[in-house]
């Protein structure tokens, strides 16, 4: 392990697996119990700006600053009616990742039937609080008010969408998430209590890019290559993993049943021969993840702390 990590030049963790935007069948399931694609959740974040401006302000210091002649002086006036008739606008950002059901319970806020999805801690950043600089510079001296809000998104397998209450818990350290969602009516993941050996084999469930056409979604396989130190599981490069793989399962086959065993939040780029290829940006990689021991104390913690405190 040591050599691997001695070869690594460029860690990039959290965006690279995050598919900022406006599955598909993989590999053949390992053995006779199908893998549970049932428990993916396809995951959107819309981040909202709203911007108000004083268009009677900002039209006046265009017609001020606009030259005298009138074909350019009329190019301005209709930009600025159509501002007077637009005070305000919304700019929408929208971010893809994956997710998977662990649980079913009743909400302590709501009292109703909700579902337990695990995600990737990064997908549940609060944006910053900042003016978009899309905005323009005629706007910005004139903007009377500006606000961001954000909301989530949940698409079972069959690609139907459910509401996300609010976002129970999350883990910068071991990059995890944890969503209160409107009850799913599919199945929990099975959590396994033994974790993979070196070189066993491994199944990732997510949408790589985005890649996600109700009720294909992508599977691959790999190797489980160890845990790092403090870093989570590192696994094996033949994974497809790509934006939009952020919170995907990593699934092993424990006697008859498929088990949760991990969480993939980032990958490696590895440049220096013999392990990579110099100035080859993107190959080889090694993915890197939330380790069984770290999902089953973060689920846990939001048990504990969340879904049955102490005293109810």
């Amino acid at each position: 392990m040591k050599t691997i990590y001695q070869s690594i030049k460029t860690l990039l963790i959290g965006s690279i697996l995050l598919f900022s935007t406006n599955g598909c069948a993989g590999i053949l399931p390992i053995g006779s119990i199908n893998p549970p694609r049932t428990s993916f959740t396809f995951l959107k974040k819309e981040v909202i700006y709203e911007i108000c401006i004083d268009s009677k302000r900002a039209s006046q210091q265009s017609l001020e600053e606009a030259p005298s002649h009138g074909s350019i002086r009329s190019d301005k006036t209709v930009i600025t009616k159509t501002m007077l008739k637009n005070d305000c606008q919304e700019i929408t950002s929208t971010s893809l990742a994956s997710g998977v059901i662990v649980d079913h319970f009743i909400s302590p806020e709501t009292k109703k039937k909700a579902s337990l999805v695990l995600t990737a801690g990064h997908f549940c950043q609060a944006p910053e609080p900042e003016i978009p600089k899309s905005i323009g510079s005629l706007m910005t001296p004139h903007i009377t008010s500006a606000k961001v809000y954000w909301r989530y998104i949940a698409y079972d397998y069959t690609g139907e969408a459910h509401v996300v209450n609010k976002v129970i818990a999350k883990s910068g350290r071991t990059d995890m998430c944890l969503l209160e969602v409107k009850r799913i009516d599919q199945p929990p993941v099975t959590i396994a209590k033994v974790s993979p050996r070196y070189g066993d084999k491994i199944l990732n469930i997510g949408t790589p890019y985005g890649l996600f056409i109700p009720p294909l979604i992508t599977l691959d396989e790999g190797l489980y290559l160890g845990e790092g130190a403090g870093e989570g599981p590192i696994l094996m490069s033949d994974l497809v993993i790509g934006p939009g793989s952020s919170g995907s399962m990593i699934l092993q086959k424990q006697g008859l049943t498929w088990k949760l065993v991990g969480m993939i939040h980032s990958v490696i780029l590895i440049y220096d021969p013999p392990v990579g290829v110099k100035d080859l940006v993107g190959e080889p990689l090694l993915s890197l993840g939330a380790s069984l021991k770290q999902v089953t104390d973060f689920i846990k913690y939001a048990n504990d702390t969340y879904i049955a405190p102490e005293g109810d």
